[in-house]
């Protein structure tokens, strides 16, 4: 039930994305573009690794260990988006190899 609701959230987004950049065009702005880079451990290739952190309670406190661990693989799952990694370029960065590896 969740997936759906976030899919539709994502899918709302990009319309509503699309529609600002539409207006700014018209209004005289130059084209702007919008990266939207969608984080989930869904995205997380390993069946074991995925199941660990999608059971990860959510809290305003956890342990430092676990905390540790979520930090780790946001950055692995956010240097593995494409729109980030196009992000990062159009701004004049790079992302080294051991940074997508981390």
């Amino acid at each position: 039930m969740i997936n759906k609701y976030n899919f539709e959230t994502i899918d709302l987004l990009r319309r509503y994305c699309e529609e600002w950049k539409q207006e700014l065009e018209k209004a005289g702005n130059r084209n702007i573009e919008i990266y939207i880079v969608h984080v989930s451990f869904d995205a997380l290739p390993e069946k074991e690794e995925r199941e660990y952190f999608q059971s990860v309670k959510t809290a305003l406190a956890l342990p430092e260990d676990q905390v540790d661990k979520l930090r780790s693989v946001a950055g692995k799952i956010l240097f593995a988006q494409k729109p980030f990694v196009k992000l990062v370029k159009d701004l004049g960065g790079k992302i080294t190899e051991n940074k997508q590896e981390r």
